[in-house]
C-alpha cells in the first residue's frame, strides 16, 4: 500500500470572474427610459466612474446614495450587486441582483450575474434557471455561457462545461476568463495539451488574469512541468498577494514537488487568508500527514469536514490518515468507514441488473483504479490481469487517470476493454459500468487518492468486491459485498474489522511482478564490513516508538549505521525536517534521496545488510523489492491489516517467520540476532530471489486462479438469490 492522500486541486469556483460594475447606461427599464433626469441616475454615473478608477469603497457609497434617491434604479442595483460580490459578499449580492431583475426583467446581464452568484452559493437549480433566462434575452451571450459552464463544473458535468466555455469564446474571442475556465475543464477531463493551450490563450489576452495563471499552473503541474507551474502560481500571488486560490495552488504544486515543508507554509498562508474554506484545511492536512505530523493532519481533516460535511474526499483522507495513527485499531477505522457510508453513500438507490443468471458462463469482471500507471499497485495489477483465464473472464479496466504515463500502455494491453472515467460524474461512470454488463466490479483503491467509491454506492454491478491490496482497511460501503484478504494479513478474528464479508485467499493476496530491468543480486557483503540497516519507506510511516527501537538496535551493535532512502529527502528543506524528526538516531543516521528515481538507484540494495520495516504502517513493495534484491527484512506485525500486509505473509512464505514479530522487544532482538549471523546473511543474499521466485508471491497463475475461484463462488451465490 503506497502512501496516498487526496487533495482538492482547486479552491472553490476556480476561474470565476464577474465583470466589473457596468456603467448605468444599459437599455431602458421596463418603465420609462433612463435619462439624466431620472432620479439618482447622475449619481450612479459618478459611482461608475469611481469604479473604473479603482476607488471601490467610494463607488459603493455613491451607488448606495443613488439607491437612497431612487430605490428602483435597476442599473445601480445591478452594479452594486456586482461590486459587493467582488468584495466577497455573495448573499448581499444576490439580494441586490434579484431587485435588479425585478425592476427590469428584460436585462439579460443582471440575470447572468445573478446566476453566477447563485452558483457560488451552491444553489444549482436556481442558478441554471437564472442563466437560462439570461440566454433567452441574450442568445449566445459569452458571460452567461461562461457562468453556465461554471455551474456544470460545480456539478462535475465537465463535458457540458467544455461545450459552454467553447461557445463563450466563440461568441467573444477576447473573453480571457472563459479561455481559462475552458482550460480548467479540459484538465478535469485529462485533456492536458488542450488545457494548457486554452490557459495560455487566456493569458495572451489578459496577462493580469489571476485565475488564468492559477488554471495554467494546475494544468502544467499535472503535465509534469512543475517548475513552470510554480512560476505561474507565484505570478498569480504577485498580482494578488492575498489570493487564497493562488497560495492554495502554490501549496499543491510544492506538494507534488515533494517540498512538503514549503507546501505546509504556503497552505498555512492560504488558510489564514480564508479560514472558512474547506480546501485549504484539506490540502494543508494532506501536507502535514506527509511530514509525519499525523495528529495535526487528523485535526485538519476534521476541520475541513466541519466546514463542508458533504466532502467525501476530506472524509476519505481522515480514514486513510487514521491508518498512520499508532493508536487506531481495526474497529476504530471500521467505525469511521461506516460513518463515511452513512454520510456519503446511504440512500443511493441500487441500479437494476439484467445480467444473465448463468452460474457457469464467462464472467465480465471490471476493475476500478486510479493507479494504472507508475505506481506500487502496478506491480500487482499487471500480472493479475495478464494471467486471467480469458475463457472464464473478460477483463474491463475503469481508469481514473488524470495523467497516464509510460506504464499505462502496458497495463492497457493486458485487459480486454479500457474505459476512462476521469472527469465523469459518479452517475455517468455507474451507467457506463451497467451498460457494459459487468458481473463483478472490483474496487482497487478504497479510501486512497483517486478512488470512486461513490460509483459503487450505485451498485452498477450485481457483485461488488474490494481488496486490502490498495487500502488495507474496510471501505465501510454497504454496497460492497466482499473484500479479499489472506490468512496472514487478516487472521481469524479480523472479520470484525470489515463491513464486507472477508474472503481469505489461500496463498497470497495478489501476484507480485518484479521489474525486468532490476539488476542481479549483489554478492554477499564481507563479514568484516559494519552492518548497514536501511529503510526505504515513506518516512511518515515511521512512528517515534519505532525510532526508539532502532536506537536500541544501533546501541547493541556499536559499529552499525542506519540509512533512510526516499525521494522526500531530495528536497533540502525536507531533508532538514526529517533530520529533526529522527534526531534521536544522531550521527549514526544517513538520509539519502532518490535522484533520478529508483530505476537509477537499485544498486543501493547491494550495500545494505538488513531492511528495518516501518511501523505503524508496514511496507508492501518496500518489503517485497528488498527481498527480491537479496536483503532480509525485519518486520513488526501489528493488530490490523495495514500493520500486517505484506510483511506477515511474505516473510512467513519465505521461511523467515522469525523475522515477523509482534513486539518492539522482539523486533530489536530479531534485528540484532540476524545482523550478528553473518553466514545467514550471506546465504539469504544468494537464496532469497530464487526462493521468492518459486513462492506463491510471484506465482501469478496460482494466485489469479485463487481469485477466479473466489469470483465464481460469489457469482454462483448471486445467481441463486
Amino acid at each position: 500500500m503506497n502512501r496516498k492522500q487526496r487533495r482538492a486541486a482547486s479552491a472553490g469556483k476556480q476561474g470565476r470572474e464577474t465583470p466589473a460594475a457596468p456603467a448605468p447606461t444599459a437599455p431602458a427599464s421596463a418603465g420609462a427610459p433612463l435619462t439624466m433626469a431620472t432620479p439618482g441616475f447622475a449619481v450612479a454615473l459618478q459611482a461608475h466612474r469611481l469604479t473604473t478608477e479603482g476607488r471601490l469603497a467610494e463607488a459603493e457609497a455613491m451607488f448606495r446614495e443613488s439607491l437612497r434617491i431612487n430605490p428602483r434604479l435597476w442599473p445601480a442595483l445591478h452594479a452594486l450587486g456586482v461590486l459587493v460580490y467582488q468584495a466577497g459578499r455573495p448573499v448581499e449580492a444576490e439580494a441586490l441582483l434579484r431587485r435588479a431583475v425585478t425592476e427590469n426583467p428584460t436585462d439579460g446581464r443582471s440575470w447572468a450575474n445573478l446566476g453566477g452568484v447563485l452558483n457560488d452559493l451552491d444553489r444549482e437549480k436556481e442558478a441554471i434557471a437564472a442563466l437560462a433566462e439570461a440566454m433567452r434575452l441574450l442568445p449566445e451571450d459569452a458571460l452567461a455561457l461562461n457562468s453556465l459552464g461554471l455551474v456544470h463544473m460545480s456539478a462535475k458535468r465537465f463535458d457540458d462545461a467544455i461545450r459552454c466555455f467553447e461557445r463563450a469564446v466563440a461568441s467573444n474571442p477576447t473573453l480571457a476568463v472563459a479561455y481559462g475556465n475552458l482550460g480548467h475543464a479540459l484538465w478535469r477531463r485529462s485533456d492536458l495539451a488542450r488545457a494548457i493551450e486554452a490557459c495560455r490563450r487566456s493569458l495572451a489576452i489578459d496577462p493580469t488574469l489571476v485565475s488564468g495563471h492559477i488554471n495554467l499552473a494546475i494544468a502544467l503541474s499535472h503535465a509534469g512541468d512543475r517548475d513552470g507551474a510554480l512560476e505561474h502560481a507565484r505570478r498569480a500571488i504577485a498580482l494578488v498577494p492575498d489570493s487564497f486560490e493562488a497560495h492554495n495552488a502554490e501549496g499543491l504544486i510544492l506538494f507534488d514537488m515533494k517540498r512538503m515543508r514549503e507546501a505546509v507554509e504556503s497552505l498555512s498562508r492560504a488558510v489564514a487568508l480564508n479560514p472558512s474554506h474547506f480546501a485549504g484545511h484539506l490540502n494543508r492536512a494532506s501536507a502535514l500527514s506527509r511530514l509525519g505530523r499525523t495528529r495535526e493532519a487528523l485535526d485538519g481533516f476534521r476541520r475541513s469536514m466541519a466546514i463542508d460535511p458533504t466532502s467525501h474526499a476530506a472524509h476519505s483522507n481522515l480514514i486513510f490518515c487514521l491508518v498512520y495513527d499508532a493508536d487506531s485499531t481495526g474497529p476504530d477505522i471500521l467505525a469511521e468507514c461506516r460513518r463515511w457510508n452513512d454520510r456519503h453513500a446511504a440512500g443511493v438507490p441500487p441500479m437494476p441488473h439484467a445480467n444473465t443468471r448463468d452460474p457457469d458462463r464467462r464472467l465480465k469482471v471490471g476493475y476500478m483504479s486510479p493507479d494504472f500507471r507508475s505506481h506500487a499497485m502496478a506491480f500487482f495489477l499487471e500480472p493479475w490481469f495478464a494471467h486471467h483465464d480469458r475463457a472464464q473472464v473478460e477483463v474491463y479496466a475503469y481508469a481514473e487517470l488524470a495523467a497516464p504515463d509510460g506504464v499505462t500502455p502496458r497495463i492497457q494491453k493486458q485487459v480486454d476493454h479500457w474505459r476512462v472515467t476521469a472527469g465523469r460524474s459518479d452517475e455517468d461512470v455507474a451507467r457506463m459500468i451497467q451498460a457494459d454488463g459487468i458481473d463483478i466490479l472490483v474496487d482497487c483503491a478504497g479510501h486512497s487518492q483517486g478512488s470512486r467509491l461513490r460509483v459503487l454506492a450505485h451498485r452498477p454491478a450485481p457483485v461488488q468486491v474490494s481488496t486490502i491490496l490498495g487500502n488495507a482497511s474496510s471501505t465501510g460501503l454497504a454496497a460492497i459485498d466482499c473484500i479479499f484478504g489472506d490468512h496472514h494479513s487478516t487472521p481469524e478474528g479480523y472479520e470484525a474489522h470489515f463491513s464486507e464479508k472477508l474472503v481469505r485467499l489461500p496463498h497470497f493476496l495478489a501476484p507480485f511482478l518484479p521489474g525486468d530491468t532490476w539488476p542481479e543480486v549483489a554478492p554477499p557483503l564481507p563479514e568484516d564490513q559494519p552492518i548497514l540497516f536501511a529503510n526505504v519507506s515513506d518516512p511518515s510511516r515511521i512512528g517515534p516508538d519505532m525510532v526508539a527501537a532502532w536506537l536500541r538496535i544501533l546501541d547493541r551493535l556499536p559499529n552499525s549505521r542506519v540509512v533512510l532512502k526516499n525521494g522526500l529527502f531530495d528536497d533540502p528543506t525536507g531533508h532538514d525536517h526529517w533530520r529533526e524528526v529522527f534526531a534521536p538516531l544522531g550521527s549514526r543516521l544517513d538520509l539519502e534521496g532518490v535522484p533520478g528515481g529508483w530505476s537509477e538507484n537499485m544498486d543501493f540494495y547491494g550495500r545494505v545488510s538488513v531492511i528495518l520495516d516501518a511501523f505503524p504502517v508496514v511496507g508492501v513493495t518496500t518489503t517485497l523489492i528488498p527481498l527480491w534484491m537479496g536483503v532480509p527484512v525485519v518486520g513488526l506485525v501489528g493488530h490490523h491489516a495495514a500493520q500486517r500486509w505484506a510483511n506477515a505473509p511474505a516473510l512467513t512464505l519465505l521461511g523467515l517467520g522469525d523475522l515477523a514479530v509482534d513486539s518492539y522487544d522482539d523486533y530489536v532482538e530479531a534485528a540484532v540476532r540476524l545482523a550478528e549471523d553473518r553466514p545467514r546473511l550471506a546465504a539469504l543474499r544468494q537464496t532469497l530471489r530464487p526462493t521468492m521466485a518459486g513462492s506463491p508471491i510471484c506465482d501469478a497463475r496460482l494466485v489469479v486462479a485463487d481469485i477466479e475461484a473466489a469470483y465464481r463462488e460469489m457469482w454462483r451465490r448471486w445467481c441463486i438469490r
